[in-house]
């Protein structure tokens, strides 16, 4: 059994996914999930579960995202398409893009296909009302239009306003809070301030930026925070060389090491890299993980 969603809407995709997961689970209690992107996907693991199912499952949903912009598995999944047709497992592909003689293929095999594309207009309009009335909100025509002045199309800054207005929060003095700069967070970490590195992930948030984007952010300062710390412990006289940093970032970190414990920035990078591989397998969620990474 195949599932294609695809198009650039990413909100809705990722929503449409969770629908059809929740949909399986909820009929079978002992549902087996595996996830493969463009980073972990496999030829062989792929079709282990193409042709296999597990001892103590009765079936098993496989999530493929974002797989098919590479070519090569482009190919060889549509040289696969039978056996996955065939499988007693369900897969759903989750795309972005996809080439089109692929597209035609996979969509002519899918048991159910759907392509999602970003809202404008009328139909962007009837979106944020249909969630502002979910949400318990009345007289939504101002809502409506002030989250369209704030965010446009982007549905993933939308739901957050729309979030905000249903929990009554006030978005312009949400907004004064702190100015949103992509190297907030890093500097949050570097002086180990939580307040600030709370109110910076807020101010991302408002922005629309993803979660993903705003970890790498934290993880970079922790990685520079490390090599600094390492190299001038191994008594390295051209950090700037040596490391490769601009000279203005070693001069930072030698001064924000001196906030962490002896041991503090490794168990912080340990504690990240576990946080990511977890949220890469949907085993945790982004915006949960990392706001507890943070005030951690």
């Amino acid at each position: 059994m195949l599932y294609l969603i695809y198009g650039k809407d990413t909100f809705r995709g990722r929503q449409k996914l969770n629908e059809i997961l929740s949909a399986f689970r909820s009929k079978r209690s002992g549902l087996g999930v595996f996830y493969f992107d463009e980073q972990n996907f496999g030829e062989d693991s792929f079709r282990e579960l193409v042709k296999s199912q597990t001892l103590f499952e009765d079936k098993s949903i496989i999530v493929c995202e974002n797989i098919l912009e590479d070519k090569t598995v482009a190919a060889f999944i549509i040289k696969n398409l039978e056996a996955v047709t065939a499988s007693q497992n369900i897969f759903v592909f989750l795309e972005t893009e996809i080439e089109e003689s692929a597209l035609e293929k996979l969509k002519s095999a899918a048991q159910k296909s759907q392509h999602l594309e970003p809202l404008a207009g009328a139909s962007l309009k009837k979106w944020i009302n249909e969630e502002l009335v979910r949400g318990g909100i009345k007289n939504q025509a101002a809502a409506v239009e002030a989250v369209i002045k704030k965010c446009g199309a982007n549905l993933w800054c939308a739901s957050k306003e729309i979030e905000k207005i249903v929990l009554g929060g006030e978005t312009e003095k949400a907004e004064e809070i702190v100015g949103y700069s992509p190297f907030a967070i890093a500097d949050a970490v570097g002086e180990k301030n939580k307040r600030r590195a709370w109110l910076a992930l807020q101010q991302a948030k408002m922005a629309g930026v993803p979660s993903e984007e705003v970890f790498w952010k934290m993880a970079w300062q922790i990685k520079t925070l490390l090599l600094v710390k390492k190299s001038a412990e191994a008594g390295v006289k051209n950090l700037e060389k040596e490391t490769g940093l601009h000279p203005f970032v070693v001069k930072k970190a030698l001064a924000n090491i001196r906030n962490f414990a002896p041991g503090e920035l490794e168990e912080m990078s340990f504690k990240a890299l576990e946080f990511y591989h977890h949220a890469r397998i949907h085993l945790a969620d982004w915006d949960i993980g990392l706001e507890k990474l943070l005030i951690s």
